[in-house]
């Protein structure tokens, strides 16, 4: 036994583990992307900047894309990632972070966050290029799919969205009583505890009574923060002017949900999946409601794959039904990589007599597969049985690219806020995801040529 370690190496030895590899493959297939990533990544950062040679150097774009992608493969908040780099050598290796403090969290925030969708989707187009020419990825064979990523909220009722508005509307004008001096009556106690005994009671008869004293206290606060923006007006502060934006952002949203309330409840009106406010905080969020009748709040994410990568994702207002995407899918596709693909499956959704004949006639697309025929003969559809099966079997793989999506890289609930910061949730998932794929099947083939 010794009663003390032996003294740290100078150099330490290099990571001999699975993952440690798989990131050096990762690293090698972003490098041989060429600098044309970087650039793209650098226009992002420099957006808005007047002068970007002034002030301090910052991350690189380099930093910043592998920075991005390797969160996302993680699912890491900001404070475990900038502790994580802190932390692990192999991290700071794969972001190329040497000799020079590690970021923190909020700069790792803040620059991530200026990654624009158009960029992450034309780096990912150069990724699935990159995997065609090195031969582990097929763009002829495509199958397309949907599925819902949920928004970062809590289950909408109409008491607990009053309650939203009651305590945030008060929470802004304690700013303005700091700020500007603004007097009122905080009724936000009288709020929740109406929204708690709604909460806990049974019965229309029991609840209509108990909205309309919630609904009351709310416009109340509504009047309130209707004054405090006159004060705030005039008011010669700075910080008055984004207080005062605050407030009126609040204060549109707050009339959405006092209407709705009083019309679902106290009217008995049925409002409108299009007219309605499911949250105050994510108001983008839409109603998407499933074939088996289960409710999801979120949005719907359309998803092109080849052998088993995402060339191309994207993210849908509403809820659009599957057939009114099976055209454009394809023509995405032909936009994005300049070729036609020979075969086309997806899922019964996505059958139309006249979405066939748009593929085959318009598109020239060679085989296409739906796995719900409605009335389609097979034979109109592709050339034979037996190549109609192999495409029918073909587009059952899609499930298990959305499902490595979802536990692979948390394309389940988006914690990013506002419709841009969603787009930009699930253009770098699809990016991680991709690059996940890539790196382990340049690993098995390298394995494959070794043994």
């Amino acid at each position: 036994m010794r009663s003390i370690a032996e003294q740290r190496p100078l150099f330490l030895p290099v990571v001999n583990h699975p993952f440690a590899d798989l990131l050096k493959a990762i690293s090698l297939a972003l490098s041989n992307l060429g600098e044309d990533v970087s650039m793209l990544v650098h226009r992002d950062l420099c957006a808005g900047v007047a002068n970007p040679s002034r002030g301090r150097l910052g991350m690189s774009a380099s930093q910043v894309l592998r920075a991005c992608v390797l969160q996302r493969m993680h699912t890491w908040t900001y404070e475990e990632f900038s502790w994580h780099l802190v932390d692990s050598a192999t991290s700071r290796d794969f972001c190329g972070i040497f000799g020079e403090d590690s970021p923190s969290a909020t700069t790792l925030n803040s620059n991530i966050n200026k990654l624009s969708v158009e960029t992450l989707d034309e780096i990912n187009a150069l990724v699935v290029k990159a995997a065609e020419a090195a031969g582990v990825e097929d763009l002829s064979s495509i199958r397309t799919d949907c599925f819902v990523v949920e928004s970062n909220i809590h289950s909408p009722t109409d008491s607990e969205l009053l309650w939203d508005c009651a305590r945030v509307l008060y929470r802004e004008l304690d700013r303005a009583r700091e700020l500007v001096g603004t007097r009122f009556r905080n009724a936000v106690k009288i709020a929740k505890k109406l929204w708690w005994r709604l909460t806990n009671a049974r019965g229309k008869d029991k609840k209509r009574p108990l909205y309309k004293k919630l609904i009351r206290v709310v416009r109340r606060a509504t009047w309130q923060a209707e004054r405090a923006i006159k004060e705030l007006d005039a008011s010669s502060l700075p910080e008055s002017f984004a207080l005062q934006a605050t407030l009126e952002h609040f204060l549109e949203l707050t009339g959405k949900v006092m209407s709705q309330a009083h019309r679902r409840v106290i009217l008995g009106e049925s409002v409108p999946a299009t007219e309605k406010i499911l949250s105050i905080f994510e108001p983008h969020t839409d109603i998407i409601i499933k074939g088996n009748l289960r409710i999801e709040y979120g949005h719907k994410v359309c998803v092109t794959a080849g052998s088993g990568l995402v060339t191309d994702s994207w993210l849908l207002k509403g809820n659009p039904a599957d057939s009114t995407l099976t055209v454009q899918a394809v023509e995405r596709h032909i936009e994005r990589y300049g070729k036609v693909p020979s075969e086309f499956a997806a899922d019964g959704g996505f059958t139309s007599r006249k979405n066939l004949q748009t593929l085959k006639e318009e598109l020239e697309v060679g085989e296409v597969a739906f796995s719900k025929r409605r009335g389609i003969a097979i034979e109109d559809m592709s050339s034979s049985i037996d190549t109609y099966k192999r495409l029918y079997n073909f587009r059952a793989g899609v499930e298990a690219v959305i499902s490595f999506l979802k536990r692979g890289v948390a394309l389940r609930r988006c914690p990013m806020k506002g419709w841009e910061g969603f787009a930009r949730y699930v253009a770098a998932c699809t990016l991680a995801g991709n690059l996940l794929t890539l790196g382990r099947r340049l690993l098995a083939a390298e394995t494959a040529a070794a043994g």
